[in-house]
């Protein structure tokens, strides 16, 4: 059951939500080191992850708009039905 529930919460959850959440908790734990080099991985680690939530965040925008643009090609395809 609690699998399930994950499993539900991770697919409603965007990619790039996630992506800049893991972000924010690489920021946090290289605040937290006291070892510059293992910091400096950290930040550089942060650094992917906002690259990927970029990334993301277009794939999102481009199936956002597909979807819209499908709805109208069927709402005009009802139309000229009609």
């Amino acid at each position: 059951m609690e699998v399930r529930r994950r499993m539900r919460s991770a697919i409603a959850i965007p990619e790039s939500r996630r992506c800049r959440d893991r972000a924010q908790e690489c920021r946090t734990t290289a605040e937290r080191l006291q070892m510059q080099d293992a910091r400096d991985q950290m930040l550089r680690v942060a650094g992917y992850y906002e690259r990927m939530a970029r990334d993301a965040e277009q794939r999102e925008i481009a199936q956002g708009l597909s979807r819209l643009q499908a709805l109208v090609a069927r709402e005009r395809q009802g139309v000229q039905a009609a």
